[in-house]
């Protein structure tokens, strides 16, 4: 009990410091020399004062939890309820079991596809790393390439016989104006200018 009293002692305590808080800052917005800076600072200290607390109420919450279904299980065994605990405790395996089983299939697909875009010799070599590893590696291993064609360099690339592509069908997909402007005879009135 005393700790309940304590705890909304410290509530009302935390109120009153919050409104003198904000009096403060209302006084010093009034002036025209404000320190913004100041403020700021005094903000994030109690941002994080009040973070502090939020996470120390949460661990206490969670260890109540724990304390309380600990306290449940003893006084079920001590009432010799032994067949209720083990089908809570087998419904929460299987609940666990399913969800192991979920993921460890969404691992091996993600990493499947994944092994999936580098060379058979890659695929074998990093095929025991972890999903994270492997990512990593497909990051760098394959960079998207952009549409500009390998030429050598002092080169043109419509010099090429493809117009710098690796075949016509390429070439009229990638650059259809190049390549109707390269396969096209250019003509001057009804005589055909040749090259």
């Amino acid at each position: 009990m005393t700790d309940e009293v304590k705890s909304q002692n410290e509530q009302t305590g935390d109120s009153g410091e919050q409104t003198a808080q904000t009096n403060e800052q209302t006084v010093q917005s009034n002036s025209n020399d404000t320190n913004w800076k100041s403020l700021h600072e005094n903000e994030v200290d109690y941002n994080k004062k009040l973070r502090g607390k939020n996470q120390e109420l949460q661990s206490k919450l969670e260890q109540f939890e724990k304390n309380e279904a600990a306290a449940r299980q003893k006084k079920m065994e001590e009432a010799g309820e032994f067949k209720t605990i083990i089908a809570e405790k087998d419904q929460h395996i299987e609940s666990l079991t399913k969800k192991a089983t979920e993921y460890d299939n969404y691992l091996n697909t993600r990493k499947s596809e994944l092994l999936e875009s580098f060379s058979e010799d890659d695929r074998e070599q990093f095929s025991h790393l972890s999903l994270s590893d492997i990512e990593k590696l497909s990051k760098r291993l394959n960079v998207s390439k952009s549409n500009v064609p390998n030429v050598p360099e002092g080169r043109d690339a419509k010099l090429g016989e493809f117009g710098g592509y690796s075949s016509y069908q390429e070439w009229a997909t990638k650059d259809p104006a190049g390549y109707q402007k390269a396969n096209t005879p250019q003509t001057s009135g009804k005589i055909k200018i040749g090259y």
